[in-house]
């Protein structure tokens, strides 16, 4: 999962507020035994990665830093060790929306969630990682079960009832944030086409459900951010 940092405000005690959720972010994926590798894009000084690897205990540190690369082998949390190939690695994206430019390529096992601001709200904007992170890995997830579904024709009753609990995941999410203001805005076969379209088809659903912040405040930032900590530890 590769997070653009140019979404967090760059003074000190904001920085290190929007580590501490992200790595309460990252100790919840790892309990449900999500095989995810975190990468900071645009630490230009590396500050965001030493906050965060300060913040994470010894068995998630190295969760965070690089990329899983091809040929590796890694081991899953069950214990199980596999290579990593192509037809098994999924990239999910968290982006700054504005920049992300209207003529990018998305491959075909690489997903966007575009992040962006309110600038009609003043104050300062706390990205929305949270929810983020979960529409990413949820277009995987149903990714993982197309590909069963693509070498099992048989478990298309299953693929289904579990399309259907990702729709109403992305739909809960969308409509949370004020992305859409019914569930019923977002159909089956537009989380098709965010899932297996083409990379125009893709992009384009990225840029038209962008999450916002999760909020903009001007004073006591760090409180809101106790909160939503408070809120990863008890999920």
């Amino acid at each position: 999962m590769h997070i653009d940092l140019t979404t967090v405000p760059k003074e000190e005690e904001q920085l290190e507020e929007n580590m501490d959720t992200l790595a309460q972010l990252i100790a919840w994926h790892n309990i449900f035994g999500l095989n995810v590798r975190y990468v900071l894009e645009n630490d230009l000084d590396g500050k965001a990665l030493e906050l965060l690897k300060s913040k994470l205990n010894t068995e998630l540190g190295p969760l965070v830093g690089a990329p899983y690369s091809l040929g590796e082998t890694i081991e899953t949390q069950n214990g199980e060790r596999i290579e990593v190939k192509e037809d098994n690695l999924i990239d999910i994206r968290l982006e700054n929306f504005e920049g992300i430019n209207k003529d990018r390529r998305i491959k075909g096992r690489e997903y966007l969630v575009a992040l962006k601001d309110d600038s009609s709200k003043a104050g300062t904007a706390i990205p929305n990682y949270t929810a983020a992170a979960a529409m990413g890995l949820s277009l995987a997830a149903l990714r993982v079960a197309r590909d069963k579904l693509e070498k099992q024709p048989e478990e298309q009753v299953a693929y289904e009832q579990f399309r259907g609990k990702i729709l109403d995941r992305v739909r809960s999410i969308y409509k949370r944030y004020s992305v859409i203001t019914n569930e019923n805005n977002f159909s089956e076969d537009e989380l098709e086409l965010m899932v297996m379209g083409s990379s125009a088809t893709k992009l384009y659903y990225t840029m038209l459900y962008a999450l916002p912040p999760v909020i903009k405040i001007i004073e006591e930032i760090h409180k809101y951010h106790e909160m939503m900590r408070d809120v990863l530890i008890s999920a």
